[in-house]
């Protein structure tokens, strides 16, 4: 029996069209034949669409393909039509493959890549796409890297009333003010987003994978009324290294703003993203942004508007770099036997959620990354919520509910409306097992704790005075809500072959070969996809480089060229890592290294870095006492300085983290303990190396204080008690010259980080 496409669906093209046909084929039938030679090709009849072996570039931005007119059906014939040169940056990839405006249009068999949107389509009720393969389209290329995340990665899905979601981050498929859209089998990888609907209401998309992608699998923007079932949207993530940081960045699985209603979630598979799901009622529903509404009184507006009533069964949300289920400012909500399992944060976020249903779900091991609200169900604000019949385990906290002092969402137009009490909550009939607090309260009115189980619980209840004042185990629960319309989805949408399967009450994820967030590996433009190779650069020092080769082939052979410096490459096979080097200290040496898994023209990949092989003076010392609360004023740093431990280091890579000088290997365990803290230190750097002519760019990571001076001039200053920050400054060198850098940095309290690179961004070779 052939392995469901769900586990490892290939992405190299002609493979991802046979992917994308691998269900019930559509027939081209006795359609006439359509040359599209040439850009803004028109096609107003039904066709079998001829494409050239040549890119058709999009030159004018509107569109390659013009599909005009009603109940038109273009068969692709399992062509593909390109839009730019094969190696093509995608960042750099621009146009529309085919542009739809007409109602009953049907376009299928065949894939789509090298443009920024693959397909645009709007006002095109009655929309049918179907068995189409789209890879290597836009995509970001992402600024975070292993060691450290940049805040320019984050998305902004909050706006789109102009289309900002596809001009920003393009999609496989925009579609518009449409309904009645029928999308099925569609395959999309190599790209930042999958499927993006807007005012698209009575739709239905199903059978489709779009995961591996850097942004959103499915995107919905005031889109209501619609059916998703059967898809697999994993890996659709940003701003994450695990073990590093676990940010997510507002990508997410399925994405849902602003006031997406009624729509109904069945069968999906959205594991590893950003978020599983990520549903808020959005800007204007808040009164952030003005309405179309007739009344004037923006509060009136914002009564009961949310992304409401939605259902959502049956579905894997685990190994989020977030949430597995965020839903906020919302009302009636059905969140139902789904899977939410090893969620950074959290299993399900519920602020501000009101009449939300949290039955049947399995919730376990979710917030491992330590933040205050992590835990299998935090709801802050929510009022009237039920949560029965979930089973959970090994959580942060098994569910917390409070309210706290929120003063600026407290004055918006909605929070007036709605109001902001945490209140009125059902805990009831679940079964929870190690778990170190089952119900965390904090301001929470009248909440009933009835007939709950607890296996190996430490704490049943942690209330504080005001929730415990109206908590009630003895309080009669009201029946549960109807759910008729589940069984009958249920009975009408489940298939042997689904991206989940059935497990017990709930479901799994197919892809269970992947469990767990260290399966997120990320790449210059999104999560390795786990077929085709991809070099991923490891953490390490600036002296020493090692590059991973993901997939299943090995490297058999690495080149390397650039540089003031001779460079050593090496090869490890037991681990597939290939590594760069220089015995030359005091060089800085921009290279490009080709590695090789076969001797076919596709059968290697180009990485490139810049070996910065300094030899530092590093002076580390202690602060005085009265240094403990701001920065040292540099009397207060060059006065300590005179009494500092020296010692030599080949990289400026000093992770600190809790443990001070020590934990760096800076100096002895036995001699912090006698002579340094491991807070309240300071350190400065010395070296001297060649700076070649070029533009350098100089970085930095620091938590706490740094200050950066290239010869004579301080290039980069953050001298304050801040969180880790990243820092760079580009340099524009005319000639070559000896340099000077000096490094200074302190640390008051808690987490330490200090790091230095130069990388180039123009290197004269």
């Amino acid at each position: 029996m052939t392995a469901p496409r769900w586990r490892c669906a290939p992405v190299g093209l002609a493979v991802l069209v046979i992917t994308a046909l691998s269900g019930p084929l559509a027939h081209a039938d006795d359609l006439p034949q359509e040359v599209a030679a040439f850009d803004n090709t028109k096609i107003t009849r039904s066709c079998r669409l001829i494409l050239p072996p040549r890119p058709l570039v999009d030159e004018d931005a509107n569109g390659v393909i013009h599909i005009e007119g009603n109940d038109i059906t273009v068969d692709l014939e399992g062509r593909t039509l390109c839009g730019a040169e094969p190696g093509t940056a995608r960042e750099l990839l621009t146009g529309t493959g085919i542009r739809i405006r007409g109602n009953g249009v049907r376009v299928r068999n065949g894939a789509i890549t090298g443009f920024k949107v693959g397909i645009d389509a709007a006002q095109c009720d009655g929309l049918v796409v179907e068995h189409l393969g789209f890879a290597g389209n836009f995509a970001q290329r992402l600024a975070s890297t292993p060691e450290a995340e940049v805040a320019s990665d984050w998305l902004w899905p909050q706006e789109n009333g102009k289309d900002e979601w596809a001009s920003k981050y393009g999609a496989a498929i925009s579609v518009r003010d449409a309904h009645g859209v029928e999308l099925s089998h569609i395959v999309v990888r190599q790209g930042q987003n999958g499927i993006l609907l807007s005012n698209v209401s009575r739709s239905r998309v199903m059978d489709c994978d779009a995961s591996f992608l850097s942004g959103w699998g499915l995107a919905l923007w005031r889109s209501c009324d619609n059916i998703v079932a059967r898809n697999a949207f994993d890996f659709c993530v940003r701003g994450y290294s695990h073990e590093v940081y676990s940010r997510g960045q507002d990508s997410a699985g399925i994405l849902c703003i602003e006031q997406c209603s009624r729509n109904c979630f069945l069968f999906n598979s959205a594991t590893h993203g950003g978020d599983g799901l990520f549903a808020f009622a959005g800007r204007q529903a808040l009164g952030e942004i003005p309405s179309a509404a007739s009344t004037p009184d923006p509060v009136a507006d914002a009564l009961g508007r949310g992304c409401n009533e939605n259902l959502i069964a049956f579905n894997d949300f685990s190994d989020a770099a977030a949430h597995g289920v965020e839903t906020t400012f919302s009302f009636r909500n059905r969140i139902l036997f789904n899977r939410l399992e090893r969620n950074a944060i959290c299993g399900i976020w519920g602020g501000y959620s009101h009449d939300l249903w949290v039955r049947g779900n399995l919730i376990k091991s979710n917030g491992t990354v330590g933040l205050a609200e992590g835990g299998g169900i935090n709801i802050e604000h929510g009022a009237q919520c039920r949560i029965e019949g979930n089973a959970f385990g090994t959580n942060a906290v098994g569910i917390a509910l409070w309210w706290d002092a929120d003063a600026s969402l407290a004055a918006l137009p909605w929070a007036k409306a709605n109001g902001t009490a945490s209140r009125d909550m059902v805990v009831a009939s679940n079964a929870f097992a190690d778990e170190t607090v089952a119900l965390r309260l904090r301001d929470t009115l009248r909440t009933a704790w009835v007939a709950n189980t607890l296996e190996r619980v430490a704490l049943a209840v942690d209330a504080d005075a005001v929730s415990a004042a109206s908590l009630s185990t003895t309080l009669e629960v009201p029946p549960q809500p109807d759910d008729a319309d589940l069984a009958t989805l249920v009975a009408s949408l489940e298939r042997p072959e689904m991206p989940v399967a059935r497990v017990g009450a709930t479901v799994e994820s197919m892809r269970t070969a992947l469990a767990g967030r260290s399966a997120i590996i990320m790449g210059p433009y999104g999560p390795y996809d786990y077929t085709a190779p991809m070099a991923i650069r490891l953490p390490s020092p600036s002296n020493e480089h090692q590059w991973r080769l993901m997939g299943p082939r090995t490297i058999t052979l690495v080149q390397a060229s650039g540089g003031s410096a001779d460079l050593r490459t090496d090869i490890d096979d037991a681990h597939r890592i290939a590594s760069v080097t220089t015995e030359h200290p005091g060089q800085l040496s921009a290279y490009t290294m080709q590695l090789f898994w076969g001797k076919g023209p596709s059968e290697s990949t180009t990485v490139s870095g810049t070996i910065f092989n300094a030899s530092w003076r590093v002076e580390v010392f202690d602060l005085p006492e009265g240094a403990a609360a701001s920065p040292p004023t540099h009397e207060v740093f060059d006065t300590a300085a005179k009494d500092a431990r020296i010692v030599f280091v080949e990289s400026l890579t000093l992770p600190f983290g809790s443990g001070g000088p020590a934990s760096a290997k800076l100096v002895a365990v036995e001699e912090q303990r006698t002579r340094f803290g491991t807070d309240h230190f300071g350190v400065r750097a010395t070296t001297e190396f060649e700076l070649p002519p070029g533009i350098w760019s100089f970085e930095t990571m620091s938590d706490d204080g740094i200050r950066v001076t290239l010869d004579d001039t301080v290039i980069i200053d953050r001298w304050t008690h801040h969180a880790p920050t990243r820092d760079q400054v580009d340099v524009s060198v005319q000639d070559a010259r000896h340099a000077r850098l000096v490094v200074e940095y302190f640390e008051l309290t808690g987490h330490a980080h200090l790091e230095v690179r130069v990388n180039a961004k123009s290197a004269v070779r």
